[in-house]
């Protein structure tokens, strides 16, 4: 599956592998339903550094968008985006910022050592991870 979700103690960890399709997407959210099961607030991971295409295909995005508008309203409170590059992450900024805002959507630089460690802060306590990383949307020494 090109998705894989994988419930946590924070809510769950979704890891997008190859270029989704709308199908994958459609398919993603009874799997999140499941992880999150029982839950009134919960938080997602969401790593996009292995699908070359995140963001760039209309209709896989707008997929995507309608799928985090339902997540939204299960409980998501705080969500980290993993992307490999800047392009990516400036255009899931857009989509975010456009569609769903005030999510509490934070984009890590999966190219740093220490994204994990930082995305999972943000997370669980609300540290902004621009505290602990330089986001690549902003430093060139990750270029």
């Amino acid at each position: 599956m090109p998705i894989i979700t994988e419930p946590t103690d924070y809510g769950y960890r979704a890891v997008f592998l190859d270029p989704v399709t709308v199908s994958d997407i459609q398919g993603w959210v009874p799997a999140v339903e499941g992880a999150v099961a029982g839950r009134t607030a919960f938080g997602q991971l969401v790593d996009l550094r292995q699908d070359p295409q995140a963001g760039r295909d209309q209709e896989v995005t707008h997929a995507l968008r309608d799928a985090a508008a339902v997540i939204r309203k299960w409980g998501l409170h705080r969500s980290a985006a993993i992307v490999a590059d800047q392009i990516t992450a400036r255009r899931l900024m857009r989509l975010v910022h456009s569609y769903l805002p005030g999510t509490g959507e934070r984009f890590v630089d999966g190219r740093h050592p220490d994204w994990e460690a930082a995305a999972l802060a943000w997370i669980r306590h609300g540290v902004e991870p621009f505290e602990t990383l330089t986001p690549i949307w902003q430093a060139a020494r990750f270029a």
